[in-house]
């Protein structure tokens, strides 16, 4: 995540993993150009896996390659996560005087190498403000294990990193807290 504009009005933040998706492109392409290429030459099995691996890796963007813009504007009052995938674009908006601040979220692996991530803290009355089907959907998610962390918490990104992000929330915290 970096930071793409910060000033007394507003804060801009970006994660876009350009990378990762250069390389699932390049990896259809490839397969694609092989599959072209060899057609002829190819025998029923192999033909078969190649158009599954075709068909698989935008699945696998689609689930792997997120893009994340996050906007705090005082103009407007509202702190924008707009989350951007290969068949998807969400936006949610929270109300930026419930905001309290930003803090890390570290998952510690069994090899001893931890990985993190932002999130935002909101005063917990955030919750009763929230869409019914966000709600919802926060619910499920906490019910199947997939959500760890509380409703009035929400992680900019659903992924973590191996990049310490102090540098973001320091940005956050210290923007949040300017007056």
């Amino acid at each position: 995540m970096k930071i793409v504009e910060q000033n007394p009005s507003r804060l801009l933040l970006a994660e876009h993993p350009r990378f990762l998706a250069g390389l699932f492109a390049l990896m259809i392409l490839a397969l694609g150009y092989m599959l072209f290429d060899q057609w002829d030459d190819m025998g029923t099995p192999e033909r078969g896996l190649v158009v599954f691996l075709l068909m698989l890796f935008p699945v696998i963007m689609h689930f792997s390659v997120h893009w994340v813009d996050v906007r705090f504007s005082r103009a407007v009052g509202r702190i924008e996560i707009i989350r951007r995938g290969l068949f998807y674009n969400r936006t949610r908006s929270y109300r930026l005087d419930l905001f309290e601040r930003a803090r890390l979220d570290t998952n510690s692996s069994g090899d001893g190498g931890d990985t993190y991530r932002v999130v935002l803290i909101f005063d917990e009355a955030m919750v009763s403000e929230m869409p019914a089907d966000l709600r919802d959907e926060i619910e499920r998610q906490t019910r199947r294990g997939f959500r760890q962390t509380p409703p009035h918490e929400v992680p900019l990104t659903y992924y973590y990193s191996s990049t310490e992000p102090l540098d973001i929330i320091k940005s956050i915290n210290g923007w949040a807290h300017h007056i």
